[in-house]
């Protein structure tokens, strides 16, 4: 072993132990998270090195020793431009130089072949965080590590450098700097394979001794960062990488720092991420190429061996199940590892553990030490655990390749949408007896497959509430499986048969096609053809086809408008990502309820046209609205045609308008004599989409119903004076609603008035999607807690005054 001292150093830092801290309590974890990466991102910055300071002899190598601190503005082949502190400029030849501390250099550097590893590990933690590569501090250590020239930089240091530069070419960059990046990925990359041994092990880079699993797994890593930033890496390689792990591993599943020691979980995670590498770059790709629309015809050989690698990462993980990593003892070191495998494994539990949820109160409750190396490892895990998962895999068939044949399809997607949105996500794999609670952890629920898809009883009926509540199925034919299409569009029309939705095919005006890519400038190559179970703008369930996953799966980027459209579903179907669901969920604080105020009746008004959105919105939002209000709401959403005797004991009517309404003579005239007999009608445009807001005006301008007006400060619908009622002033409207916003006053709501008494309530914006706290690409409302506010007025303004005029 060459460097000695390196390695203890590297060894003693990683398994620096962190006191323990006091268990966090569920509720404040997600907060107490975020305040944990704020506070993280601040402890690295404060052990950057602010200013380059350099000495030097003057005039000649026997001159006198000056010292001057400032910053290198430029680095030339013989000198360096330098400006001191206090504004000086000088040109100061290399070969005078003695001493140069960088800044942007962590102030704790490690020497030797480690020299730079510290800074590259806390650029890789500050830039998963989102800082800025471009200002202050950030650019300062970005620089630095661009221009380092530590020849004798060993394999961690080149590992990890190889990160951040392909973390700094997923960014939008100038053309001159994608070359920049791109050459220091290459330089660091190529190091790394002269570097392998031959036997696929890495050692610590000054003369190979063997291999150790440490060094291998960060250099697999930094193959794996040159992969994806397209340096060619020849299969032999990805093959060696893979016969060292498959051969290293000890007989009870797990993995050892040297071949022939004692297998430790630290080494066993590592094991199962290089093997995960191995995965994503050699065996997604060993297939047939995947060919557009097609698909990827599989290579059964290779198949077969991969069964043997998913083995191996299933043994590991039993051995995880009997031997759990003890944090405490290296706790950086096992942190970064777990949130690798969960990440790349889409796991949610890794050895039995929820991964990120068991130490994640931990971490975000540690005293950030300033100790640059465990800081980092702490920061990359709070920062990538926390991400919302976007996409989550139902495993609906034993056969894993059936529901999982593009088995890096996710991981793959999620780096894009990382990319592209410059926002982490992650994905999960969920079982098939998956709950609820389960199926919300992500805005998208991918089932896909090639044979017919069969779901049982108890799945429906959860993917049915799971889509009320506002998730988004997709689903996805692997090589255009005609039984897979089939199947899921019976399946799925008879989950939402009561809804009497149908799939249709997606026309290409649809704004799916143009929300954030594929504009009028930019269009698509060739048409992506989707279908959906559309009900009104929103569509519940999505159904590709062709077949686009594959090239997720192999990360062919030369078919970009197959990731793009992906995209496009993204942004048109689930909310900004600050609004997604969170790992750590924020537990709403729990609502006093009401004291009770009866029973409160609302009937749905079924005209001609499309009258059902959001139908049974009251029904699931019924207890809500009990601890809110104190009303127990019965709520009717039957076609049934209405007069004036099944009128007779409703409070409002409701009418969910989506266009143009066309009421019959018989409407207008029960709708009259309900609200002359003292109901209240409610009338709301349906997902807020300018259709409806328009079709709200009209309709309420036909309705021959007393006196029109707006919605005054002083009423009481407005001012909440009455029982339970609170004022109608500082709602939040959504950012198509901005114009709903007005300073002091109440929302915009068309009133029509008989002797003085509120008879009509029309809402030229949504309501329903808000208090079904559903996205609505585009809608035009109020968050979901001021539709909540509206809603609860609404009820309540009408349950005081039936109480009211009962009195004698």
């Amino acid at each position: 072993m060459t460097n000695r001292i390196t390695n203890k150093t590297w060894i003693a830092l990683i398994a620096i132990a962190i006191a323990q801290p006091q268990k966090l309590r569920s509720a404040e974890l997600g907060d107490r998270v975020d305040q944990a990466i704020a506070r993280g991102i601040e402890a690295i910055l404060s052990k950057t090195v602010e200013n380059d300071v350099i000495q030097y002899h003057d005039r000649n190598p026997q001159g006198p020793l000056l010292t001057v601190t400032g910053n290198v503005t430029r680095v030339l082949e013989g000198s360096l431009k330098f400006e001191t502190t206090d504004g000086r400029k000088l040109t100061i030849p290399r070969r005078l130089i003695k001493a140069w501390s960088r800044a942007g250099y962590v102030k704790s550097e490690l020497p030797e072949a480690a020299f730079g590893g510290p800074t590259a590990l806390a650029a890789l933690a500050l830039l998963s965080a989102g800082a800025d590569p471009t200002q202050g501090q950030m650019k300062r250590i970005i620089d630095a590590l661009s221009y380092d020239e530590a020849r004798e930089a060993g394999t961690y240091v080149r590992s990890l450098r190889a990160s951040v530069w392909s973390l700094m070419l997923d960014r939008k960059l100038s053309a001159a700097s994608r070359r920049r990046y791109a050459r220091l990925l290459a330089q660091d990359v190529n190091w790394l394979l002269r570097a392998m041994g031959p036997n696929g092990a890495f050692d610590y880079g000054q003369g190979f001794a063997g291999g150790d699993n440490s060094n291998t797994q960060f250099a697999n890593l930094g193959l794996w960062a040159g992969s994806i930033g397209n340096i060619e890496i020849a299969n032999r390689q990805w093959q060696l990488l893979g016969d060292w792990w498959m051969k290293s591993q000890h007989p009870g599943g797990g993995w050892s720092y040297r071949q022939k020691g004692r297998p430790t979980p630290s080494m066993t995670v590592a094991g199962c991420n290089s093997l995960y590498i191995l995965l994503d770059r050699y065996y997604a790709r060993a297939d047939r190429p995947y060919e557009y629309f097609k698909g990827v015809v599989p290579n059964k050989s290779l198949r077969k061996s991969m069964e043997r690698v998913y083995r191996a990462i299933e043994d590991g993980n039993r051995f995880l199940e009997l031997n759990p990593p003890d944090v405490r003892q290296t706790y950086g070191y096992e942190l970064f590892g777990l949130e690798r495998l969960g990440l790349a494994s889409g796991r949610s539990h890794i050895g039995g553990v929820e991964w990120f949820k068991r130490y994640a109160g931990e971490v975000a409750d540690r005293k950030w030490s300033g100790e640059v190396i465990s800081d980092s490892f702490a920061l990359i895990f709070l920062v990538h655990g926390a991400a919302p998962v976007l996409f989550q895999k139902l495993e609906h068939d034993q056969d894993a390749n059936e529901w999982n044949y593009y088995h890096r399809d996710l991981y793959t997607l999620c780096r894009y949408m990382s990319s592209t949105f410059e926002r982490l996500y992650r994905w999960q794999r969920i079982p098939p007896n998956a709950t609820l609670e389960n199926l919300e952890d992500a805005p998208f629920l991918l089932i896909s497959g090639h044979a017919a898809l069969t779901l049982s009883d108890t799945m429906r009926s959860r993917i049915r509430e799971y889509v009320d509540r506002g998730g988004t199925v997709f689903l996805h034919a692997d090589r255009r499986g005609k039984p897979f299409i089939q199947s899921a569009t019976r399946i799925f029309e008879s989950i939402f048969a009561d809804l009497d939705l149908r799939f249709r095919e997606l026309d290409p005006t649809h704004p799916l096609y143009s929300c954030h890519f594929g504009t009028d400038e930019q269009g698509w190559k060739r048409p992506i053809p989707l279908r959906a179970l559309a009900d009104g703008p929103r569509l519940r369930v999505i159904l590709c086809p062709v077949d686009i996953a594959g090239a997720w799966h192999q990360d062919r980027r030369q078919h970009e408008e197959l990731f793009q459209i992906m995209a496009n579903i993204r942004v048109y179907c689930a909310p900004p990502h600050n609004e997604l669901p969170r790992v750590l969920r924020r537990e709403p604080a729990p609502l006093s309820p009401a004291p009770p105020r009866g029973s409160f009746s609302i009937k749905r008004w079924s005209f001609a046209g499309d009258w059902t959105a959001h139908r049974g919105v009251w029904s699931r939002r019924a207890d809500s609205l009990r601890l809110r209000t104190g009303l127990t709401i019965s709520a009717d959403e039957t076609s049934e045609i209405l007069d004036a005797a099944n009128l007779a004991s409703v409070e409002v009517v409701h009418l969910a308008v989506r266009s143009q309404v066309t009421l019959h003579e018989h409407d207008i005239a029960a709708l009259r004599a309900f609200a002359e007999s003292g109901g209240m009608i409610l009338i709301e445009s349906a997902d807020g989409q300018p259709d409806g807001n328009a079709a709200v005006r009209k309709l309420v301008d036909s309705l021959p119903i007393g006196e029109k007006g707006i919605l005054k400060p002083e009423h009481a619908l407005a001012t909440g004076q009455f029982d339970g009622g609170r004022p109608l002033t500082e709602l939040s409207p959504t950012p198509e609603g901005a114009a709903l916003r007005r300073e002091g006053a109440p929302p915009p709501i068309i009133t029509r008035t008989i002797n003085g008494r509120l008879a009509v309530a029309a809402c030229p914006f949504d309501l329903s999607a808000g208090l079904d706290q559903s996205f609505i690409w585009r809608r035009v409302g109020y968050t979901p807690e001021s539709t909540e506010r509206i809603v609860d007025n609404i009820l309540l303004y009408c349950a005081d005054r039936r109480r009211s005029e009962r009195r004698p």
